[in-house]
């Protein structure tokens, strides 16, 4: 599969984009606790990745960008594998870490589908990294 798979990256702000034209959104209301603590969990886990990556960041220098993705047409697909698998959602949320890439959803098939869209970079392709494994599994599962 290695050699059918060609760099084609987007970064976060072309992905954020994407979400903006092909759902309906939303701003997330800050007030809802339980959006604090998926807030503050998207935070604690940017931390990390940027201690990974030997750069120091507090919670609160982490820039994120949020939404929720209402429940229409164009989102219905997400919804109903979710209620497959047994959740129930009031809405399905995206929160995305633009210097870390780091992509967040309660929704597995969203989430996925927007890995696969932003793509890989060569370098990833090249040296065969974690994220070329990663975006290599996803590929091969969504050609099932």
């Amino acid at each position: 599969m290695r050699n059918d798979i060609y760099p084609c990256y987007k970064n976060i702000f072309e992905l954020h984009d994407y979400i903006l034209n092909s759902f309906t959104t939303c701003k997330i209301d800050f007030n809802n606790n339980f959006y604090k603590l998926v807030l503050d969990c998207v935070k604690s886990n940017a931390v990390g990745m940027f201690k990974y990556l030997n750069i120091t960041k507090s919670k609160e220098e982490i820039n994120v960008l949020c939404m929720e993705i209402i429940r229409n047409d164009k989102s219905e697909q997400f919804y109903q594998y979710e209620e497959k698998q047994g959740h129930t959602f009031s809405n399905l949320y995206v929160f995305l870490v633009p210097e870390i890439d780091y992509i967040e959803s309660n929704c597995s098939l969203l989430q996925h589908t927007l890995y696969l869209y932003q793509g890989i970079r060569e370098y990833d392709i090249e040296n065969q990294t974690y994220k070329f494994d990663f975006y290599n599994r996803l590929l091969k599962e969504k050609i099932k």
